[in-house]
């Protein structure tokens, strides 16, 4: 499968999923090269609470990222003429 009728731009939408992960995944503690530090903490001027919350909306925006790029990419393959409106609309359903 090809695609490209959005110029593979979709992938960046990916990009965006996989470096939120790897920042779940260390729980944003993760080293930082602009400021030549491995203890970096990208979210550490928040209560303990806020930290909390500002993780779950992350955690629920992975999700919902991951949702539209599967639709998108869906749809990219379809006005690509790659695939059908059926494999379109079997993305499409939550």
């Amino acid at each position: 499968m090809s695609g490209g009728y959005f110029d593979y731009n979709q992938y960046k939408i990916k990009e965006i999923i996989e470096k939120l992960q790897d920042d779940l995944k260390s729980d944003f503690k993760n080293g930082d090269k602009n400021f030549d530090r491995s203890d970096y903490d990208r979210i550490g001027n928040s209560t303990p609470s806020e930290r909390e919350h500002c993780i779950y909306h992350i955690q629920a925006l992975v999700e919902d990222l991951e949702k539209v790029y599967n639709k998108l990419d869906a749809l990219d393959l379809f006005l690509s003429g790659d695939t059908d409106a059926d494999e379109f609309l079997k993305a499409c359903k939550d």
